[in-house]
């Protein structure tokens, strides 16, 4: 009977034009829709994995029902979490899932991948036997702690897809600011990023009764950090002035002497050391001259200040030379150049370190592919974010930081995004804001444990509410636009996909990824579709 069916299946494929599907396809179809009937369902599954096979990728449909994906054994909800918060409604990462690579696994795992999502969006369960192919994959592409039953942390999870599927990296203009000597290829330059990992603060900022999340990007944006540059100093005897007294002023003077008519100044400022071995010495009370205005006040010492360790970590032997006024043409000899002082050491010294987002996907995308270009030439990046909650102590125990964090559903021209390279004919113009579009929440106490969920902005028909009215949890912004409706995902849920109140959830779940859309809004806010 079952060989009937498969090859009366066969058959009908056939007449749609569909030759390539064999007859193990068929049995599979025909096994995974057992319950819902004879042969319509099967024939419907081989059709949409035919298109899989051509690189479709379905679009998300709002009145479409969306079933999501069963649990396998319990620990599989952090892949099922994740994808469904980046593929549910979302179509940022799709060109991921295009056909365009060389070698087997990688095309294995967009294939698989692309299955998954189109499963989703054409309102299919996921089974377990399609999670399983998905975490093989992601073993064969290299992550071989995926294929186990094991619970896995999802940041990696989406740190190694979209490393593996080479989606364009998130550019940050990083600027460094201090003391010392700049290096315009070290303190000026662009970075890329797939994931921020920000660090909750451990306090509100001043004026705010609980941490906002913009107050921890703040911190992660305009950072003081500790760098190694050179000290670059040149004197040739600026000591006399016209009243014999020293133009600048000097820590401690070890011996002077005239000498040949000019006025010759040891100066020590630390007890000799090894040439090249940095060393921490506690210099003299700084000088009114040394203090600094402006932005960088705050990484060096205040005026009268008490002796403590210097904010570098290493200082020098400075040994003054003659007199230039004084100076022959004999004391050009070397012998005399080596009387003058030139220092040029390296040390760590802090700065200050401001990063900037370009709002769009840049020139370190994936060129391989002309239909990959033009997605990402249209589409406005994803901000991910990873809220740093975990860590292990002393004994090895794992730990979870449960400081509740205020998260916006939207940022409104945000002052860390950079448009100094805006172009009239880019893909973004003007002023933009970013939106949060889906949310990976934990419940546990270790990214390897506990269980994940995930809430996503859009709606599906088949989604229940508890108060049996899906308007009841539209966002604040009071639009009549679908996208105000979110949605909680829960694989272990008898209702797998229910409305929820945004703001509530917020409060009670534990945010740890999150994905910002960059979307350009007009003069007056008003968001251009």
């Amino acid at each position: 009977e079952e060989e009937r069916h498969i090859q009366g299946t066969l058959e009908r494929l056939r007449a749609y034009g569909v030759g390539t599907m064999t007859e193990a396809n068929a049995r599979y179809a025909l096994r995974v829709t057992k319950s819902q009937g004879e042969g319509e369902a099967a024939f419907r599954l081989l059709m949409l994995l035919q298109e899989t096979y051509e690189g479709i990728v379905k679009p998300f449909v709002p009145n479409t029902k969306l079933l999501g994906a069963i649990n396998r054994e319990s620990v599989t909800c952090y892949l099922d979490a994740l994808l469904f918060a980046m593929f549910a409604r979302l179509d940022s990462f799709e060109a991921m899932l295009y056909e365009n690579f060389d070698d087997a696994p990688r095309k294995k795992l967009a294939g698989l991948l692309r299955l998954w999502v189109n499963l989703l969006r054409s309102g299919r369960l996921i089974t377990t036997d399609v999670t399983r192919y998905v975490q093989e994959a992601l073993s064969e592409c290299g992550w071989v702690d995926a294929s186990r039953l094991r619970q896995q942390d999802p940041s990696e999870a989406f740190t190694f897809i979209t490393g593996q599927l080479e989606l364009p990296l998130l550019t940050l203009k990083m600027d460094l600011f201090h003391t010392g000597k700049e290096d315009p290829q070290d303190d000026h330059k662009f970075v890329n990023e797939r994931l921020l990992e920000v660090a909750i603060l451990d306090q509100p900022s001043e004026g705010n009764s609980v941490i906002t999340l913009e107050d921890c990007l703040e911190h992660y944006f305009n950072n003081r950090i500790e760098v190694k540059r050179h000290l670059e100093n040149q004197r040739r005897n600026t000591l006399k002035t016209a009243n014999g007294q020293p133009a600048y002023p000097v820590e401690k003077a070890e011996h002077v002497e005239k000498v040949d008519g000019g006025l010759h100044v040891e100066v020590a400022e630390v007890a000799p050391s090894v040439s090249g071995t940095p060393l921490v010495q506690t210099p003299a009370t700084e000088s009114p001259s040394t203090s600094s205005k402006g932005p960088l006040d705050r990484i060096r010492p205040g005026l009268g200040r008490k002796r403590g360790d210097s904010i570098f970590s290493q200082r020098r032997v400075e040994i003054v030379g003659i007199d230039p006024d004084e100076a022959t043409v004999e004391s050009e000899a070397p012998a005399e150049k080596e009387r003058k002082m030139s220092t040029k050491t390296e040390v760590l010294m802090p700065a200050w370190q401001f990063f900037k987002l370009l709002p769009w996907y840049t020139a370190n995308m994936p060129t391989s592919d002309a239909q990959v270009a033009a997605h990402f030439s249209r589409q406005r990046p994803v901000l991910g974010i990873c809220l740093k909650r975990y860590s292990f102590t002393n004994a090895g125990q794992a730990t979870r930081l449960n400081t509740f964090i205020d998260i916006p559903l939207e940022i409104a021209v945000p002052n860390f995004v950079s448009d100094e390279h805006m172009q009239e004919e880019g893909p973004l113009v003007g002023n933009f804001r970013l939106l949060l579009q889906s949310v990976v929440c934990h419940r546990g106490v270790s990214v390897n444990s506990g269980h994940y969920i995930s809430l996503c902005r859009g709606q599906a028909s088949n989604a229940t509410s508890e108060s049996n009215n899906p308007e009841d949890h539209r966002g604040s912004m009071g639009s009549d636009d679908f996208e105000d409706l979110w949605m909680r995902f829960d694989d272990l849920a008898k209702e797998r996909v229910t409305y929820v109140d945004i703001r509530e959830a917020l409060r009670q779940e534990t945010p740890y990824l999150l994905f910002y859309q960059v979307q350009p809004i007009d003069e007056d806010g008003t968001p251009i579709h």
